[in-house]
């Protein structure tokens, strides 16, 4: 039986297991259906829109991992001091993430992300493609 009234913390840190494992149904599962993700400096995201863009993560060359380094609960809202890392075909990047999610009735209803735009981009680096010798 599913718990209904799941711990906080353990919702934020499946989610995020999930998307670090490419599992975007379960993710989503852990979301309501009108999540607001909001990112620093980049357009709100909204139920759709941000189950479109998390859909990206089953697809094509995009990934994600990340590493916890603190969390907090206060009550329904989860704070994340983390590392995330993204690769976008040959291209992949680690940089600090504060987040904040809030949950409503156990599912992350909104994602707040904040990070510097200069380390994101600035912590990019071009994978060599294999070597095809043996």
């Amino acid at each position: 039986m599913i718990d209904p009234h799941p711990d906080p913390a353990d919702v934020v840190r499946a989610f995020l297991h999930a998307l670090a494992v490419d599992d975007v149904t379960t993710a989503l599962s852990l979301t309501t259906r009108d999540l607001k993700w909001l990112n620093s400096r980049l357009p709100t995201l909204r139920g759709r829109a941000a189950s479109g863009v998390l859909k990206l993560l089953d697809r094509g060359p995009v990934g994600f991992d990340v590493e916890i380094r603190a969390m907090s609960t206060d009550g329904n809202t989860v704070h994340t001091d983390r590392v995330d890392y993204l690769t976008v075909g040959r291209l992949s990047t680690g940089f600090p993430v504060q987040g904040t999610f809030t949950l409503r009735d156990g599912r992350i209803a909104r994602w707040d992300d904040r990070f510097s735009v200069r380390e994101f981009v600035g912590g990019f680096t071009f994978r060599p493609p294999p070597s095809k010798r043996g």
